[in-house]
């Protein structure tokens, strides 16, 4: 990512169209777990997985992890970077 001489954000390289309205929803809600991206996009939780896990990769988007207080287990929320 970086910013262009007007002081808009640019991201380098490519993205696709998934991953891009991916992004506008992580920006937009500033956070969101896996399970919320599935249901807002009605896809499985895998595919939602995966979208947020590539951003996170590409390092557009940053990741926390959360202990269940019921079962356990963990769950990831992945936050946006842009203000």
């Amino acid at each position: 990512m970086c910013f262009d001489e007007k002081g808009k954000l640019e991201i380098l390289g490519e993205i696709t169209k998934a991953q891009r309205d991916t992004l506008k929803i992580v920006i937009k809600k500033e956070e969101i777990t896996s399970t919320e991206l599935s249901t807002l996009f009605n896809i499985p939780i895998n595919a939602a997985s995966n979208r947020l896990k590539d951003l996170y990769s590409m390092k557009l988007v940053k990741r926390s992890e959360r202990i269940l207080p019921f079962t356990g287990g963990r769950q990831f929320i992945y936050r946006s970077l842009i203000c």
